[in-house]
């Protein structure tokens, strides 16, 4: 304002070079005080508003940090869990500790068919296929290498190598890596 004052002008877009050169030089020098102090406040304002941002950037990075964290821990934790075998089907014990009648020999039969069915299912709970291990010509170490990939799969928990068993199932072909059927000794 002081600018357009000094100049005699309505707005910025009338002043020019010669409105200016008609004014005194101590309105010029006050006006161009003012201009700098202006110009030193906005920079001040400017660095803190600069400050600021970078700090919520910190505090972002941080959070987005804390949540892939978790979402890492979490996912361990139902790989674990998909690895252990842990579910919630009866087991055997589950089916013979609920008693069944022993009247007669259908019931029998039945009580031999759940029992069996039981631990069927105990041991399919037990057990996983892994697809896409690469198969080695000659001697294989199939154990070795299964315990390679559950340990990546669970790091930082590690699985005992005699907690599992492991063999490639289906007829060798040069082509196809065959899958591998893992059983663990318990869920």
């Amino acid at each position: 304002k002081s600018v357009m004052k000094l100049g005699g002008c309505d707005s910025m877009s009338d002043l020019d070079r010669s409105l200016l050169k008609h004014a005194n030089k101590g309105a010029i020098v006050h006006v161009v005080s003012e201009l700098i102090r202006v110009v030193d406040r906005s920079s001040k304002l400017l660095k803190s508003a600069a400050c600021t941002i970078n700090a919520l950037q910190c505090d972002q990075i941080a959070s987005q940090k804390r949540m892939i964290q978790t979402q890492e821990e979490r996912r361990e934790e139902n790989v674990y869990n998909v690895i252990a075998g842990r579910t919630n089907l009866k087991s055997y014990s589950d089916v013979v500790k609920k008693g069944l009648p022993t009247n007669s020999s259908s019931t029998q039969q039945k009580q031999k068919d759940s029992v069996y069915s039981a631990a069927k299912e105990e041991e399919r709970d037990r057990c996983v296929v892994v697809f896409g291990l690469p198969e080695e010509d000659g001697d294989e170490d199939v154990v070795n290498n299964v315990g390679t990939l559950l340990n990546e799969a669970v790091s930082p928990r590690s699985i005992d190598r005699k907690s599992y068993s492991c063999h490639r199932i289906g007829k060798r072909r040069s082509d196809v890596a065959r899958p591998v059927r893992v059983c663990f000794s318990d869920r």
